[in-house]
């Protein structure tokens, strides 16, 4: 993939997390106990919003990245591809994974190098 369409599935793949995290963050504040909780996206937001794209070699360390995360009980999204430009239809691209802490990310992410 060229630059920009890493690019465009970088961003898919921020929706899709952003609208989980809506999802899960409306069913917690719901509750009546948790109305006033802080959660890390909500951290995350009020302190500029660190982003960091890193290089996957392969499916299978995405997937495993994917099932790391899981096991944290984070939010991940994979985005597959629907091919009409430079890939195949139905390949699986990028994964993005919740805001959290540096800590706890580096345990999932940590041996990656920057793109």
């Amino acid at each position: 993939m060229n630059k920009g369409k890493i690019a465009s599935q970088c961003c898919h793949a921020c929706l899709g997390v952003y609208e989980k995290i809506l999802k899960r963050n409306n069913k917690l504040k719901a509750n009546e106990q948790s109305k006033n909780v802080l959660t890390y996206y909500d951290i995350w937001k009020k302190t500029g919003q660190k982003k960091i794209v890193l290089k996957i070699s392969s499916l299978e360390e995405m997937y495993e990245i994917e099932k790391k995360a899981k096991m944290d009980g984070l939010i991940t999204s994979i985005i597959i591809d629907a091919g009409r430009t430079q890939i195949e239809p139905n390949t699986e691209t990028v994964i993005a994974i919740e805001p959290v802490p540096d800590e706890i990310v580096n345990k999932i992410t940590g041996q990656l190098k920057l793109l």
